[in-house]
């Protein structure tokens, strides 16, 4: 063959790649567009903030997603010279879950390797109570326990460093089942890249079946990661970090800064309030809800009014005997005076039945953030609330009106008793018994009318 045929054969090959290629790129296009427009749709549903920030999103003008060679998607992202992947995506990811589920990397917490020192001249009944427990995680030797070297089937938590395109997200979701995960990708445009890519809804759909709960945290900044994990972990308990699969899908400086950031942090995801951290939280929220906004003193009633005496009160806290009692209080709801404690004001609102009281009694913003994102705020409006002095100062906002007890024995409780014997030589009584569930504060204040 003279050199002629030779380049004439090389010219014909190059001509037939890139009108296979022209077709490849022609039909992901076509597919990409399908799919993108699916994911919106996907995303409306089950991420409506996030399908907002994905509507309002400008990508960049060079942006593409192109097909590879295996006719999958692949993406090039900003400020990189590479691709993502490389000629088969999905292999390549495919095989990348394989390696790291075999050999996989966990992150597990133990409460107590050893009792505290100095607890045991502590004589408090809380301090008490304890020790024996973390005695009794001591005495629970778990040096023998099979150590686990490869994903079992069904694991607590996956938390996933870098999405990616979401190949990985996929397989592992369909391979393996999880009670939480955690997607962070601290780059949006990648994020979006994903929308051509794969088919959202089948991950959505995989999580919803398992009954899970998946959180995707993106576009996330390195100084805002651990809060907004932090945040998520709080939604729904900080036992579902106590036991996680840890996978990084892509490398880069952004992703190993948010990785440094939660095992450096790791801990405080774990640690509950102290009782130095609770008294001064509520110490600042009494002063603002007594000092700035007003909220009138509930004080126990030793003498009640003949007339309070003859009223029934129905204290209605969610658990199964409320299953039982529920045609009972529709029968007789405008008979009696219903106490709502904590979440059964929920119950009760999807059963046409409206309280006269709502009680809360936790101090957390979590308290404000449950009450304001699951209630119509037209519909708390025309409830009143009965709360402690410590409740987070916007909750009492919320209501039609709100009374507060002393909760006692609380360093804002002591401070305002202390204040008011003062100046008037009189003794504010603080709610007898509120605690420790939000159902004996409603008891309590049903018991002290």
């Amino acid at each position: 063959m003279d050199d002629i045929q030779l380049t004439l054969k090389n010219l014909e090959a190059k001509i037939e790649s890139a009108l296979r290629n022209q077709k490849l790129q022609l039909a992901f296009e076509k597919e990409s567009e399908t799919r993108f427009k699916r994911n919106l749709v996907a995303f409306e549903k089950y991420f409506p903030a996030l399908c907002k920030e994905i509507k309002n999103f400008e990508p960049r003008e060079d942006f593409r997603v192109f097909a590879a060679e295996s006719g999958a998607g692949n993406f090039i992202p900003q400020d990189s010279p590479v691709p993502l992947y490389g000629s088969d995506p999905i292999a390549q990811c495919d095989e990348q879950v394989e390696r790291y589920t075999q050999s996989a990397i966990f992150g597990r917490s133990e409460l107590y390797k050893e009792v505290p020192k100095g607890t045991g001249i502590d004589d408090r009944l809380h301090v008490r109570y304890m020790v024996e427990l973390a005695q009794t995680f001591v005495n629970a030797d778990l040096g023998d326990e099979d150590k686990l070297s490869s994903l079992p089937n069904h694991y607590p938590t996956c938390v996933m460093f870098g999405l990616g395109l979401g190949y990985p997200l996929k397989t592992i979701m369909q391979r393996f089942s999880f009670d939480y995960v955690f997607v962070c990708e601290p780059d949006f445009e990648v994020f979006y890249a994903s929308l051509f890519c794969i088919d959202w809804e089948e991950i959505f759909q995989e999580s919803e079946a398992e009954s899970g709960c998946l959180f995707l945290k993106i576009g996330i900044s390195y100084d805002t990661f651990f809060d907004e994990l932090n945040s998520a972990v709080n939604s729904v308990g900080n036992s579902s970090l106590i036991s996680s699969f840890c996978y990084q899908h892509t490398p880069g400086s952004e992703i190993n800064s948010l990785i440094k950031r939660f095992f450096d942090n790791f801990a405080l995801l774990q640690s509950g309030y102290g009782f130095y951290n609770d008294a001064i939280t509520g110490l600042a929220h009494a002063l603002e809800n007594f000092n700035e906004h007003k909220c009138p003193v509930f004080l126990p009633n030793r003498n009640s009014d003949e007339k309070l005496r003859t009223l029934t009160a129905y204290v209605v806290a969610n658990g199964p005997s409320l299953d039982e009692a529920i045609e009972v209080i529709r029968d007789n709801q405008h008979q009696v005076v219903i106490f709502a404690a904590g979440t059964a004001l929920n119950t009760l609102l999807k059963l046409g039945i409206t309280p006269d009281f709502h009680v809360l009694v936790e101090r957390p913003k979590t308290t404000y953030d449950y009450i304001s994102q699951t209630v119509n705020p037209d519909i708390l409006k025309k409830i009143n609330l009965l709360s402690v002095d410590v409740i987070y100062p916007e909750v009492p906002l919320l209501y039609k009106w709100a009374g507060l007890a002393l909760k006692g024995p609380e360093a804002s409780s002591l401070l305002y008793q202390y204040d008011y014997f003062t100046k008037y030589t009189k003794t504010l009584s603080a709610l007898p018994y509120p605690a420790p569930l939000v159902a004996n504060t409603a008891l309590s204040f049903a018991a002290s009318l």
